[in-house]
């Protein structure tokens, strides 16, 4: 892949809460920036290309969205034999 410009303004109380969340979760965050910026959208599809490409499978992806669903980081639509839709959700002030 060629290179990427991660497009701004991006959050830093919403990254420091992914950061504070277990596993690859702040791997997922960067990604989903990246995808909102590539697709100029506030909801993607999270598939596996970008996520590989730093090293993150499948499972550990889906365990970060459920651990950061929980703590309401993010909105995930998921859809049998398709990648999950994955929106960003503002941080709580009680989080930050």
């Amino acid at each position: 892949m060629g290179p990427f410009f991660v497009k701004g303004p991006m959050d830093w109380r919403w990254l420091c809460a992914t950061g504070r969340v277990p596993g690859k979760a702040l791997h997922v965050a960067v990604t989903l920036y990246l995808l909102m910026g590539l697709r100029k959208g506030t909801s993607v599809k999270l598939g596996r290309k970008h996520l590989s490409e730093i090293g993150v499978s499948r499972y550990a992806a889906y365990r970060a969205l459920k651990a950061m669903e929980r703590a309401g980081l993010v909105a995930v639509v998921r859809q049998r034999g398709s990648a999950p839709t994955v929106t960003i959700l503002p941080v709580r002030q009680e989080d930050s």
